[in-house]
């Protein structure tokens, strides 16, 4: 990027994590889906949409902040390589055709990632499918999400759920 400026999510984690510069902040604006595949990263939008859909008493289907969409992927994967990440302050929307993608996927091998005051609108699949240890979910807002608004799966130990806001009908 030109002068620390990114147009794809991936290129700003790779560079980002590679010059040792956190955290990666996301302007208000639609994004693509990435990974994150290195250690100790902290990926953010500019300020929490949880608190705007809370203080609105109705999500009113709109989609603010930093968005990261995608029909054809989850919108952030924790890839196993990947320990002592920070998502916060993020809206997220996997909304599709008919495919299953969530909006945080959460590979197993990773450990130590907070989810902390993220929105979902749309997740044609889960708000986050966890695989790992050590994983805090803390003050996300969930809404329309196909299946289970959080799994846990077999080997998900030690994880921490607080203040989750899910309205799915």
């Amino acid at each position: 990027g030109v002068y620390g400026l990114f147009w794809q999510g991936d290129d700003a984690v790779d560079a980002c994590s590679s010059a040792d510069i956190m955290p990666i902040i996301f302007e208000p604006g639609t994004y693509g889906p990435f990974d994150i595949d290195q250690d100790d990263v902290t990926v953010q939008g500019k300020q929490s949409p949880v608190h705007n859909r809370l203080v609105t008493s109705a999500y009113n289907n709109g989609l603010r902040g930093a968005v990261i969409s995608s029909t054809t992927d989850d919108a952030i994967d924790v890839t196993a390589a990947a320990d002592d990440v920070l998502i916060k302050w993020l809206t997220l929307d996997t909304r599709s055709t008919g495919q299953a993608y969530s909006a945080i996927e959460i590979a197993s091998g990773a450990d130590n990632v907070h989810i902390i005051e993220n929105a979902s609108h749309h997740s044609d699949e889960y708000f986050a499918y966890v695989q790992n240890d050590y994983t805090v979910l803390k003050g996300n807002y969930s809404a329309s999400s196909d299946q289970a608004n959080i799994i846990f799966m077999a080997g998900a130990d030690y994880c921490i759920v607080e203040g989750h806001h899910d309205v799915s009908s």
